[in-house]
């Protein structure tokens, strides 16, 4: 297993992660972990709101994106640029405080731009 597997395995290992997911700034699945059968989809949707994440940044003069939680009706998605060609998005439940989980991304993420 390469270090880039294993380091998305432990990710969606935690309390509540139902998929994890690195995705390029042009849409594609570059690694993925969990559950989730439709990487290619979310990676292109993921991709277009990231850009979009990223405009309002911009237009509200707030800098580049650190990491952004969306809350849906039944669950959460994290997304968290690593590097400025790949992201970060992890499906989460919506019943887990993701509070744990944002504290331990910054560490896992510098480990995941490292590894990309």
């Amino acid at each position: 297993m390469s270090a880039l597997s294993s380091l998305l395995d432990d990710l969606a290992a935690r309390h509540g992660v139902l998929g994890v997911l690195v995705l390029s700034d042009d849409g594609l699945s570059v690694a993925q972990a969990g559950n989730d059968p439709a990487a290619d989809e979310l990676a292109a949707v993921g991709s277009a709101a990231l850009r979009q994440l990223g405009q309002l940044g911009h237009s509200t003069k707030q800098g580049k994106l650190q990491t952004g939680v969306l809350e849906y009706d039944f669950g959460r998605v994290v997304i968290h640029p690593v590097r400025d060609d790949a992201s970060l998005l992890i499906l989460v439940r919506r019943d887990v405080n993701v509070g744990t989980l944002l504290f331990a991304l910054s560490a896992d993420a510098d480990a995941l731009a490292a590894l990309l």
